[in-house]
């Protein structure tokens, strides 16, 4: 059975499964045979069709605090909890593939009432376009992949694109024009926020390590901003303009005041930004403070141009002479300034530091 599907089709056009019943008995006398190889090996498609009522309810039943069954809001925001969005997910699937069996089987499509089969079509139209507006909301991957081709077909015959829209790949935050095309698109002042809000994460997840404490500090805001909405200490105006400001300080790396001696200087400030988070209170105080980390992390940035060479990230030897050239800088520096620091945070600002340079200056 190939990978993702549950069964495969006999149809027993003229005496097929004679012969099925003819192979299986000369394979169960041959020495290796394994009886529990044939368990269930062939189900009446009948058992399976049955289900189909019960998968309906069950994909339904996800949605049982829905009161206003048109206003799909409603329906968003039961799915804000992901364990829940995962089981809309499985619950669909099982139900798409238990209506693509029914409508291949002659007997369903006698027996069964039309108004039934076309509720379960209109169903079927309307949680796949639920579920397609809900993955692009909260900046999951969008993949039709996990549907077997039978229903994928099911989808592309009873949704069609004029019911659906077509899956697209998620726009990058960066690419500000496009992104702000499809948020212009979106209808619901809440739905675009989360967008804003679910994409942005998206985008601090895969550049974390570029600038740790940088991203770290604006997913703490986001989280934190999701968090007021939902337990409505925001209403969805508000919720839109922290996230938009929110979007906008990490697109164009702002926000975060950064001493002017590092401006223009984006890897030194990834290091300005590990730095002062890790080192315990200097005995100065604001900006002289910051300016002595900056020199810091402007003389880390020097000791790994010093030491890059082709290939250096996989270079121990290399690594560890930035790694003796930082500690001496450090160590320097503690002595003019009375600095408290240990060797574990020093040895953890120089992991960190080199963690960056291998993202940024590879």
């Amino acid at each position: 059975m190939g990978e993702g599907k549950e069964f495969g089709f006999i149809i027993d056009y003229r005496g097929v499964l004679e012969n099925l019943d003819h192979a299986l008995d000369l394979y169960s006398s041959l020495p290796l045979f394994d009886a529990f190889d044939l368990d269930n090996i062939l189900t009446d498609i009948s058992t399976p069709i049955a289900d189909l009522p019960q998968k309906h309810a069950v994909l339904w039943d996800t949605f049982k605090e829905v009161r206003n069954r048109r206003d799909v809001e409603e329906y968003h925001r039961v799915l804000w909890d992901d364990a829940l969005r995962n089981r809309f997910y499985d619950r669909l699937s099982a139900f798409a593939r238990s209506l693509a069996l029914a409508l291949s089987s002659v007997r369903f499509l006698e027996e069964t009432p039309p108004g039934k089969i076309d509720r379960y079509r209109k169903d079927l139209k309307f949680f796949a376009k639920l579920r397609l507006s809900v993955k692009q909301r909260f900046a999951e991957v969008v993949d039709f992949g996990e549907y077997e081709p039978k229903i994928q077909k099911l989808l592309d015959t009873h949704v069609g694109t004029g019911e659906v829209e077509q899956i697209t790949p998620l726009v990058n935050i960066f690419n500000k024009e496009a992104f702000a095309l499809e948020v212009e698109k979106i209808t619901g002042t809440a739905a675009k926020a989360d967008t804003i809000a679910h994409r942005t994460q998206k985008a601090i997840r895969e550049h974390m390590g570029e600038d740790p404490a940088f991203y770290k500090r604006f997913s703490q805001m986001l989280e934190e901003t999701i968090r007021a909405f939902r337990e409505e200490r925001l209403n969805a105006n508000q919720y839109l303009d922290r996230v938009n400001n929110i979007s906008e300080a990490v697109i164009n790396r702002t926000g975060d005041d950064i001493p002017k001696k590092l401006e223009n200087r984006d890897v030194a400030k990834a290091y300005f930004g590990i730095i002062k988070d890790l080192l315990p209170p200097i005995s100065a105080s604001g900006p002289e403070a910051d300016d002595i980390m900056a020199t810091i992390a402007l003389e880390v940035e020097k000791i790994i141009r010093k030491y890059r060479i082709v290939n250096w990230t996989g270079n121990i030897d290399i690594q560890n002479k930035m790694r003796n050239e930082m500690e001496d800088l450090i160590f320097n520096i503690k002595e003019h300034i009375a600095l408290e620091v240990d060797f574990d945070t020093i040895d953890d600002i120089m992991d960190r530091c080199i963690d960056i340079a291998k993202v940024r200056t590879p």
